[in-house]
């Protein structure tokens, strides 16, 4: 085979993912399992490498290892005329194009590309990449060629993973997000009974995808969208509520202030205050990266004492993570500890708060979050979120996977949304203590009243 007689053989569904890429920018190709997305992304990026020169192209995987099973060999044995440089994991045409092959485990492998530029942009199974990483390698979709070739993106995958709602929303609702053009956008959807080489040569894999448990089978045999799959978290409709005053001698008696310190990701932080009922309000929420621990305290103590609808009052306790009392050696002599910063800024503030470690027990406490966002045995959350100043949590939230090691917590991943989990985790575990506390003191003073009424009084007269 050789580029002048190559023939991709594409499918109808594939062609028509093809056909709306003539027509929008970004198309998400996907559905069911089995449905030719790893077959197409080849394709389309070697097709366009072939008919513009001197154009580069990208494909991304997750994992190195998904990429060099699902790409690099395919285009080795496909495609043996292409010359592949190993060092560069590129595929180099006689016309000068360049098809790369990517990976990214995290945010951080974005750097690889800072100040690169590709025409095309594929992201094999974008379900399982979180929503900055699209919107970095957007940044990077553009071409200076002369070949009249336009950007393009596609993404391929099945309901599921991280950035399950983003796409739900987008493509398969059609919800667009502020300033969006949705005719940019475009869905194809993509079934197993659409693959002939399936249907030829493995039609038991259809009958395996039916044995599956109704969840998974309506995703991976039906590409169903219904139920956000994979997601830890089930968040109640009716956790959104609108702001009200909260008195000052309330804050100072029930308030919560919760924080997840990132060093390389971001740190998270949420005002919170603790009803009679035991029911957790979420105030505001604080979600940033990139500085150092003072600058985040000032921040979040400026904005607390700022807050109108608590008119500045500082909460009891400040609940934080664990690790921030760690030191950290900056010079032979000199050690710095995050929390330690943390009280330097508030104490020149004047802000008195109780300073408390998290419980950090992630199996309970992830338990106890799916509890409190969704509490089946009095039909309404115990968690609240102040709608105006917490706009990001339900997307957030929703992004959160199971942990494929223990099906009882949530997958910790570095993204913001973890550090979200993580911090809210820390709030929720002091709250339900707190309350279980008042609780037990309650039950016993009821015992120690209840025993006294019991005892016959006393005739004080005639002793």
């Amino acid at each position: 085979m050789t580029p002048e007689t190559i023939n991709f053989n594409l499918w109808p569904r594939q062609a028509e993912a093809c056909k709306a890429l003539e027509e929008c920018e970004f198309v998400f190709f996907g559905g069911s399992r089995g449905g030719g997305k790893s077959h197409l992304s080849r394709c389309y990026a070697l097709g366009r490498a072939l008919e513009f020169p001197g154009t580069r192209h990208l494909i991304l995987r997750k994992s190195f290892p998904e990429l060099q099973r699902t790409m690099i060999d395919r285009y080795l044995s496909d495609y043996p005329w292409l010359r592949y440089v190993e060092r560069f994991h590129q595929f180099i045409l006689d016309n000068g194009s360049i098809v790369e092959m990517g990976f990214c485990e995290s945010e951080r492998d974005l750097q690889k590309w800072q100040g690169a530029e590709f025409a095309t942009i594929i992201v094999d199974e974008l379900q399982f990449h979180a929503r900055e990483v699209v919107d970095y390698l957007q940044t990077i979709l553009r071409t200076s060629s002369t070949t009249g070739i336009k950007p393009r993106f596609l993404g391929t995958g099945n309901p599921g993973g991280i950035l399950h709602s983003w796409l739900k929303q987008v493509f398969i609702d059609r919800i667009p997000e502020p300033g969006m053009d949705m005719s940019k956008y475009r869905f194809v959807k993509s079934m197993v009974i659409d693959n002939p080489s399936i249907m030829k040569n493995d039609a038991e894999y259809v009958n395996r995808l039916k044995a599956l448990p109704p969840a998974l089978r309506d995703a991976f045999l039906y590409g169903s969208w219904d139920a956000i799959l994979g997601s830890f978290f089930e968040l109640d409709p009716g956790m959104e509520e609108s702001p009200f005053e909260i008195q000052e001698t309330a804050m100072r008696k029930t308030g919560i202030l919760s924080i997840d310190h990132g060093l390389r990701h971001s740190t998270s932080a949420g005002l919170h205050w603790v009803d009679e009922r035991g029911v957790v309000h979420r105030l505001w929420s604080y979600q940033n990266s990139g500085f150092d621990a003072a600058t985040h305290a000032a921040e979040i103590a400026d904005r607390m004492m700022s807050f109108p609808h608590t008119r500045g009052a500082p909460p009891a306790v400040f609940v934080y993570d664990p690790s921030m009392a760690g030191e950290t050696k900056v010079t032979a002599n000199v050690t710095i500890s995050p929390l330690r910063e943390y009280q330097k800024v508030f104490n020149a503030k004047h802000i008195n708060v109780s300073w408390e470690p998290a419980i950090n027990a992630r199996i309970f406490g992830s338990q106890l979050m799916q509890s409190y966002f969704k509490d089946p045995t009095i039909k309404q959350p115990k968690y609240k979120i102040w709608t105006p100043y917490c706009s990001d949590f339900r997307v957030l939230l929703s992004q959160i996977m199971c942990d494929k090691h223990n099906a009882e917590a949530y997958l910790k991943e570095e993204t913001p949304s973890d550090d979200l989990a993580d911090e809210v985790r820390y709030c929720i575990c002091h709250a339900h203590q707190m309350v279980s506390s008042d609780r037990e003191m309650a039950e016993a003073r009821k015992k120690v009243d209840a025993a006294r009424a019991s005892q016959p009084a006393r005739d004080w007269y005639s002793m």
